[in-house]
């Protein structure tokens, strides 16, 4: 989760997108966008070590998520109420937030069904051209505009 922290939005008009929306209804799922990049987990616990006692869907903030990963070395317990999350560290560090109001954008109906075409590229070598190009790559949220050129 905490990797996906990038991909959250700062914008404090839309509260919503300032954070990350878990669900546990089939698979734990979760998702953060900033309303142009997103980033979605479809099955956060690939594992089956959670052990959730009831569904939970809810809005997790940037602040919560940070403190996480500093506190929370391998696993953290969870406690949920209505509008409220309890995080408790194995170190027995105690992170409460209050869940972020309001309603997650449907990400689901901006994935595609299906794909026209595949890719192939040389990891080292792009690695090495995205590393050349972060001088350009905007300060602010650290993205830049890549663009690919198919040569038959």
């Amino acid at each position: 989760m905490y990797h996906q922290l990038l991909y959250c939005s700062t914008d404090e008009l839309r509260p919503a997108l300032d954070g990350c929306i878990s669900s546990t209804e089939f698979i734990p799922v979760n998702c953060a966008t900033d309303g142009h990049v997103m980033r979605l987990i479809r099955d956060v616990d690939p594992d089956k070590k959670c052990k959730l006692a009831k569904k939970f869907e809810g809005i997790i903030s940037n602040k919560c998520v940070v403190l996480l990963a500093r506190f929370a070395i391998n696993s953290a317990k969870v406690s949920i109420s209505d509008d409220q999350i309890k995080l408790t560290s194995a170190m027995a560090s105690e992170i409460y937030s209050r869940l972020i109001e309001g309603q997650y954008p449907k990400f689901e109906n901006v994935l595609p069904d299906q794909f026209t075409g595949t890719i192939h590229f040389d990891r080292e070598l792009l690695l090495d051209l995205t590393n050349d190009a972060k001088p350009f790559a905007n300060h602010y949220n650290h993205l830049s505009e890549v663009k690919l050129m198919l040569i038959s």
